[in-house]
């Protein structure tokens, strides 16, 4: 029965796995929530698939489309250590945040971008399966235990609602770093003699290498914070295991404390850099106090996944977003947790494992339920002073799927006693009073929860007490059977209780799967960063200059999967840079690492986009056309507009839009609906064509952008049409056809030119400097504050400011060519008539490094937010590279870290021939 019971616990969990990811394994589908991009121009004017399962954006705008870019330089033999197209551009894979060295790196190189997130996500829950029976196995765990561990904990709350991110794969390897912290400390620990006395010297060290390579993985896999949280963790472990050994084992700790600084030191290249990085940026957001925790309420979660309801259902009424809450175990596993805890301990368990891990919980529940004032105590140390203690969930799940294994170690032995222990069924089942008050502590906390979700969710405003009910019948029916099953196993002989056992791999399964399916993302492949009329058009024309967006238009962020340079977008920013754009409209609400713009005309025509390289300006359809407007006339009867058919009306120029007004409104019914307009002078050529996208929309004017120059002054006909089989259009007007109204060009000149007019509307900014320039003039102003102020000031063209006092500048012309960019490094060739700056639009004062004909060059901050290289009178080379703040001593102390895992490597292979 023991093999029985391993295999179903093994083919469950597995199962669970692979049917949760689904289709998209095999190409059925992208397992990224990539379908939101239809909420958003230019995708939204598309036809519309199947609704992705996630509304959560950073998978999306940020993650997976820096993934493709290192995915990308994976396949081409390079390291792109900085993207050029996020806010001006940011540091990439010269820090861990997006893991471009991390083991899943090679993984994303090595499949299509579509389809690598479904085989990342596979690998890592397969890890978190394997590496946790692995450690379980050396706490003594039967096989079957083993694996019913790691299911639990491969589909915990923090790593299924943390997929696709980093967190999720470092939660991963947790068990991993402790199964090679347990092997360390045990191998360490063994008493001289024999064959432990050849290892009581230099070899024992080799011990080492595991912990290093499995936190180093952690570390270079993106979020720091997370990894710091296990190795709290480990610490504890490894002063648990002194202190049982009555600090006899000391080797032992040095051999693992030697693991973790060398598995800190490989991560050195990328983590050197990122804690200097940090030094530059403002994160006081992130600062935590002893309040800012989460609510026992939320344990709900742990039973009953959905018990606040679902952001994907989009009713959910819960405390904090449920991706920072959500701390799913199962019913099953609650109860083997209960008969971890209640129950006497397992013969095969060594001793101690399960009170470090009752431990453990107790602790991080306090912390991340509770606060008060062991969380103040703890916010006095790295990580837990900056990163929210919710997190911490990744290590209370691991050391709840550890007691769960324990239970099921317990369920597996039925009614056989320990050895030495009485046969008496009293004695058999006797716990401490300890264990039973926990156990009493649990269902009371839980249950308190439950019956709190149940009560918020008849009090929301349309009550979800139906959804709360529907969604508790599998968490009761699995409590329920894994009671019976419990019960009557611990009461019957081995064999009898192991054959009982069976069902709980399964009743796990089931809950995993009632759980994942529902959450997991998954959108067609037509939607993972499908091209559009838009991106084209900038792909065709921004020619290494850069377009700035209103809101979220073009997803802020997305841009870095179509390689077009945006003004704002999602990521840790440029300080100057935030400054400067920031700036521009300073009612925009902007996030802690969101940077975006506005929709008003006056962001579209600022004169700091001009500096920063902005050479179009996109707009969501809904927007009106910026330019002085002529509503249609007030009309009490209508016209109808058919699809298929056409009207015309007269309009007088200049022209930048026409106007109508839609009373009724327009409901979209699934396939694209274009409102057309083709623009006719006197002779009856077509002179601009544009089309507006008709989305759901009230009652409103709707404007139609024509692209041009601005048609002059004079009379035209624009003829309307309705691109929407099957549909209508009711418009303000007469039987016979439509009132118009017109936008027109600004007496006085905007910039702005309409270029485009289908998904988006993109406005040419005339006014607009290259990314790449020559200034022959000089402006100092040493104040912050000041250069804001200047920056709205539009000063001339010819014209660069600076912070303090530089070279002198000639006011002679130059040439400038842009002969390499490659992202991260620039090759510039100048042919200067007299002495001046060239000035690069970029955010480039961090980190950067310059050279002019081979020879160290100053960087020096221009236009508050860029950079400007002084250059003497003739021609000259200009070379720009990215090389973050201790990187060359990182990567020496990297390459020493690499040296000795290859040295430990051959003792430990010499130990084993030997």
């Amino acid at each position: 029965m023991g093999r029985l019971l391993r295999r179903v616990a093994l083919a469950a969990a597995v199962f669970t796995i692979v049917v949760g990811i689904g289709g998209p394994l095999v190409g059925h589908g992208v397992f990224l929530g990539s379908g939101m991009l239809r909420d958003a121009a230019p995708w939204s004017a598309q036809s519309g698939s199947a609704t992705p399962t996630t509304i959560f954006s950073d998978t999306v705008d940020f993650y997976s489309p820096q993934q493709q870019l290192l995915a990308d330089g994976a396949r081409h033999l390079h390291l792109p250590l900085w993207n050029p197209y996020v806010a001006g551009g940011v540091p990439l894979g010269a820090i861990p945040d997006t893991g471009g060295l991390s083991p899943f790196a090679a993984v994303r190189a090595a499949f299509p971008d579509w389809l690598a997130p479904a085989w990342s996500a596979l690998l890592s829950l397969l890890g978190a399966l394997g590496f946790c029976y692995l450690y379980l196995r050396r706490l003594g765990l039967r096989a079957a235990a083993a694996w019913l561990g790691g299911a639990v904990y491969a589909t915990s709350g923090f790593i299924v609602a943390w997929t696709n991110w980093p967190h999720a794969r470092i939660a991963a390897l947790f068990p991993a770093l402790f199964w090679a912290v347990d092997r360390a400390l045990e191998r360490a620990s063994d008493p001289p003699g024999g064959a432990s006395r050849r290892r009581a010297g230099v070899e024992s060290f080799s011990d080492a290498l595991p912990v290093a390579l499995v936190l180093g993985a952690m570390w270079l896999e993106g979020f720091p914070a997370v990894t710091g949280y296990c190795v709290y963790g480990v610490v504890a472990y490894v002063l648990f295991h002194l202190v049982r050994s009555r600090w006899r084992s000391w080797r032992a700790a040095v051999v693992a404390a030697g693991g973790l600084a060398l598995g800190t030191a490989l991560a050195a290249v990328q983590l050197v850099p990122f804690a200097i990085r940090l030094r530059d940026l403002d994160i006081s957001y992130r600062d935590q106090t002893s309040n800012v925790h989460l609510p026992f309420a939320s344990l709900a979660t742990a039973v009953m996944p959905a018990a606040f309801g679902s952001p994907v259902d989009g009713n959910y009424f819960g405390p904090k977003n449920l991706i920072e809450a959500q701390s799913f175990l199962g019913g099953a596993a609650i109860v083997l947790v209960l008969v971890a805890i209640v129950a006497r301990r397992p013969a095969a368990l060594r001793a101690g494992a399960r009170g470090f891990w009752l431990g453990v919980v107790a602790v991080c529940t306090v912390l991340i339920y509770g606060g008060g004032p062991l969380l103040a105590i703890a916010q006095r140390f790295p990580v837990f002073s900056n990163n929210f203690v919710g997190r911490l969930r990744s290590l209370l799940l691991l050391g709840l799927a550890v007691l769960a294994a324990i239970g099921a170690e317990r369920v597996m032995e039925g009614s056989r006693r320990a050895v030495g222990e009485s046969a008496s069924p009293r004695r058999r089942l006797r716990t401490s009073p300890i264990g039973a008050a926990a156990g009493v502590a649990i269902v009371v906390v839980l249950g308190w929860s439950l019956l709190h979700a149940a009560r918020a969710s008849r009090r929301t405003t349309v009550s979800q007490w139906s959804y709360f009910a529907k969604h508790a019948v599998v968490p009761v029916g699995a409590i329920a059977i894994a009671v019976v099953v419990v019960v009557f196993a611990l009461r019957s002989s081995p064999e009898r209780a192991q054959r009982l056992l069976v069902a709980i791999p399964l009743v796990i399964a089931i809950e995993a799967l009632a759980f994942v399916l529902p959450w997991w993302p998954r959108s067609a492949r037509a939607d993972f960063y499908p091209a559009t009329a838009t991106t084209r058009y900038l792909a065709d024309h921004l020619h290494g200059d850069r377009y700035a967006a209103d809101n979220d238009t073009l997803f802020p962020s997305a841009n870095s999967a179509y390689r077009l340079r945006a003004v704002s977008g999602h990521a840790f920013k440029e300080p100057a840079w935030t400054q400067a754009v920031e700036s521009i409209d300073r009612h925009q609400p902007q996030g802690s690492t969101v940077l975006t713009m506005s929709a008003a005309s006056a962001t579209a025509r600022s004169p700091v986009l001009d500096r920063l390289a902005a050479a179009y300006f996109v707009a969501q359809p809904g927007v009106s056309v910026y330019g002085d407007r002529t509503v249609p006339p007030a009309s009490a009867a209508t016209f109808v507009l058919r699809a298929g058919a056409s009207t015309s009306v007269s309009v007088q120029g200049p022209l930048r839009a026409v106007v109508v007004h839609a009373p009724k409104g327009f409901a979209r019914r699934g396939r694209p609906a274009y409102l057309v307009a083709d623009v006719r002078d006197g002779a009856g050529r077509v002179v601009a064509h544009g089309r507006r996208p008709l989305l759901e929309l009230p009652p409103i004017d709707i404007d139609v952008a024509v692209p041009g120059d601005g048609l002059p002054a004079g009379s035209y006909s624009v003829r309307l049409a309705l691109d929407a089989p099957g549909r209508e259009l009711t418009l303000s007007g007469t039987a016979t056809a439509p009132a118009a109204g017109v936008v027109r060009s600004p007496a006085v000149d905007d910039g702005l030119r309409v270029r485009f007019a289908d998904d988006t509307v993109i406005y040419q900014r005339r006014h607009a400097l290259p990314r790449v320039h020559w200034a022959s003039k000089v402006l100092v102003q040493p104040s912050a504050t000041a250069r804001v102020h200047q920056l709205h000031q539009r000063y001339p063209s010819d014209t660069v400011m600076l912070n303090e006092v530089g070279p002198a500048a000639s006011g002679a012309a130059a040439r400038t060519t842009v002969v390499s960019d490659a992202g991260d490094s620039m090759l510039i060739d100048v042919d200067a008539q007299g002495s001046g700056y060239v000035v690069v639009a970029d955010a480039l004062q961090q980190g950067w490094r310059a050279t002019v004909d081979g020879h160290a060059a100053a960087l020096r901050p221009a236009d508050d937010a860029v950079v400007a290289i002084a250059l003497t009178k003739g021609r000259h080379v200009v070379r720009l590279w990215y090389s973050p703040a201790g990187r060359r001593p990182a990567l020496l102390l990297s390459a020493g870290g690499l040296l000795a895992c290859v040295a430990l490597a051959a003792m430990m292979v010499r130990s084993r021939r030997h």
